[in-house]
């Protein structure tokens, strides 16, 4: 067998080196990449000499293989990002053997793998934010394709723009509509890590939402007038509350966006003008103070359910979030200079009962079940995704092998939580059916889309929920 070599140099794709001899019309070629400390090997990279053709062997191997050693080499900035050397077809004389070196010098300084192999086999995985994308950039497994929100990743993937993405419960829904399906969810509970190895363990999918207060005083019923913080409009922080309050006739739905059943509020995406966004502030820049009041993104400092708290714990008397928000950013787990002190013992939850209880019992004291995160993707793609991070969770998840390369869940130099996957899951676990209603429950379904009987929901989710509903 012949040896091609190729000396890999920064910010060169590659450089031909070495010469080939004693080639037959029988032998297979191997090619290798070369530094100048050693060798990285293209593993199943082969041609051969068929009747006077260069013809490639061991297809099915090559596009893993250029995607794994690309990984290898852009981690260790041998070659630019997005770019590997692979050989094309070429039609070859047999009594043209001595011109192979300048030939193959010609030819692969024309080539790049990103438009073989790499382009057809790396999923495309959606953003929403400048620091999702930062992180999702450190992710060489993937090409990284950047949204505006969630409901634009729908659409997106749904127009085959992108292939993946990990949605709340809310923003199921409307992928759910527009034909995209469950692949994965996120874990959380490190107490019994039994459903990461079996996804017929996870008896119990779901993140619970509740009410969280610091004034132990306050009541459910006691609620009216106060201050509320809710994670975004159309998101699961705001739709649960809402829902539950229309249900029990304190708010009347049609009136839902212009009611005064709450005094203030800080619901990111609204009308920045109305009570639903004059508690909100805009971004957190000493520059530029209240600029982007009310966006509906990391623009808004009380966006999302850090956020929510945060708006709580410095302005509100309620804020509805996850039940694990309020010990993500407490006793000293969030190193931001808002947090830095808060204890959870300072906060209760309240009860539809009327009661109140401690922030650790959320089981028996919470508003609703939701699901947790979930990823999902194209019917077509679901299998593909699914194997994927199967793969990855295996060298970035928690005890990876490369862990210490890249994390899938870790935030840490970013001093944020919940980027592409939430900081503090445990694994993701395969969802065993491909039916949206089936998985968020009829009940959610329902409550949901009574939400929205009166005023469709904004944004670019009405792309999907305008369309034919799928069959599932």
């Amino acid at each position: 067998m012949s040896r091609l070599k190729l000396l890999v140099e920064a910010d060169v794709t590659a450089v031909f080196r070495g010469d080939i001899t004693d080639c037959s019309s029988t032998e297979a070629l191997s090619v290798e990449l070369w530094n100048k400390k050693g060798t990285i090997t293209f593993l199943g990279v082969y041609y051969r000499i068929v009747n006077g053709n260069w013809n490639k062997c061991a297809i099915n191997r090559v596009s893993a293989s250029c995607s794994t050693i690309k990984g290898e080499l852009e981690h260790r900035h041998l070659v630019r990002a997005a770019q590997c050397p692979i050989i094309p077809l070429f039609r070859w004389s047999l009594n043209m053997f001595v011109s192979m070196r300048l030939l193959f010098t010609v030819l692969l300084s024309a080539v790049i793998c990103e438009a073989t192999a790499s382009a057809v086999n790396r999923v495309r995985w959606c953003t929403t934010s400048d620091i999702q994308q930062s992180k999702c950039n450190n992710w060489t497994s993937v090409e990284c394709v950047q949204a505006v929100s969630m409901d634009d990743c729908v659409r997106k993937i749904k127009l085959e723009e992108a292939d993946a993405v990990v949605l709340h419960s809310s923003v199921l829904i409307a992928a759910g509509r527009c034909g995209l399906v469950p692949v994965m969810t996120e874990y959380y509970d490190k107490e019994n890590l039994a459903p990461c190895h079996d996804p017929a363990q996870l008896t119990e999918p779901y993140v619970y939402i509740v009410a969280v207060v610091k004034d132990p005083s306050l009541t459910w019923d006691g609620l009216k007038g106060k201050k509320s913080c809710h994670t975004a409009l159309h998101q699961t922080g705001w739709n649960i509350p809402m829902g539950l309050l229309i249900a029990q006739g304190k708010i009347k739905n049609c009136s839902l966006y212009n009611s005064t059943y709450f005094n203030e509020s800080c619901t990111p995406g609204g009308d920045p003008n109305s009570k639903l966004c004059s508690l909100c502030a805009g971004q957190d820049s000493s520059s530029q103070p209240g600029r982007d009041k009310c966006a509906f993104g990391e623009k808004e400092k009380y966006f999302a359910y850090s956020g929510a708290f945060r708006c709580l714990t410095e302005k509100g008397d309620v804020t509805f979030i996850k039940h694990g928000t309020v010990f993500e950013n407490t006793d000293g787990n969030l190193q931001k200079d808002w947090a830095i002190g808060l204890r959870s013992t300072d906060y209760r939850l309240l009860c539809l009962n009327g009661s109140q209880a401690a922030v650790t019992d959320y089981k028996a004291c919470h508003l609703a079940q939701v699901p947790a995160r979930t990823v999902v993707s194209r019917p077509d793609m679901r299998d593909q995704i699914l194997n994927f991070l199967k793969e990855e969770q295996k060298k970035y998840g928690r005890g990876g092998t490369e862990e210490a390369r890249f994390s899938l869940y870790s935030t840490v130099k970013s001093h944020s939580w919940g980027l592409l996957f939430a900081s503090n899951s445990q694994c993701l676990v395969e969802v065993l059916t491909t039916n949206y209603r089936e998985y968020l429950g009829e009940g959610y379904v329902r409550g949901m889309e009574g939400l929205y009987s009166c005023v469709p929901p904004d944004g670019d989710s009405a792309f999907c929920f305008h369309l034919p509903q799928a069959t599932q």
